[in-house]
């Protein structure tokens, strides 16, 4: 639902202005420029017939430069490694200007710094662009760091909703990662930074 009504009765144009999803897995073979590529996120808002043209090439540019993405424009899409293709992802996500992202594990297979850059790049345009955003993560650090409200699903259902500035934060989330994970995690918070760790002697 949005705004009361089904998303499956939005048009497919209707549905992109409103929500723009980047996903887990990601297609190598795309014979484009990574601008071509970002530039068909605009698609929502062109003629049935009309396709993206050299504003739309401009625009893509520029969000690409605003995600710290300069060094990437003129690339070949099918040359890009897992993370760069991460960014050109992102970046169509972003040009398509919906209300909400939807990503999906959107740093598996990332390194440990690129986790970190991905995330606030993402965390960047959302401020900025004052849009929602709704990712799913198997990294709990990574949630507590950079989401402002944690959703954890345990057995088809709802085990923690907790937003970032409550005062039980804490408490909650580690009892619910307890639920979640089994009495060998160990779970700190320093300086408001989850730390996990694995009681390996734990049965």
């Amino acid at each position: 639902m949005w705004g009361g009504v089904p998303l499956a009765r939005m048009s497919p144009a209707e549905r992109a202005r409103r929500l723009a999803y980047v996903p887990q897995s990601y297609d190598g073979g795309f014979r484009y420029t990574i601008e071509e590529f970002v530039s068909m996120g605009v698609t929502a808002y062109l003629g049935a017939f009309s396709r993206p043209g050299r504003d739309s090439l401009r625009r893509a540019e520029e969000v690409l430069i605003r995600l710290d993405g300069r060094g990437l424009i003129g690339r070949d899409m099918d040359r890009l490694s897992g993370g760069e293709r991460r960014i050109a992802y992102l970046a169509r996500a972003v040009i398509q200007d919906a209300s909400c992202l939807l990503l999906d594990e959107p740093v598996s297979s990332l390194d440990f710094s690129r986790q970190h850059i991905f995330l606030n790049r993402l965390r960047r345009y959302v401020k900025e662009r004052r849009s929602s955003c709704l990712f799913t993560i198997h990294a709990p650090e990574l949630a507590c760091a950079y989401a402002d409200r944690i959703l954890i699903l345990y057995n088809r259902g709802i085990l923690l909703d907790v937003e970032r500035d409550d005062p039980f934060f804490e408490k909650n989330l580690r009892t619910a990662l307890s639920t979640l994970y089994g009495s060998g995690l160990q779970a700190d918070f320093r300086d408001g930074a989850l730390v996990l760790g694995w009681n390996t002697s734990a049965e």
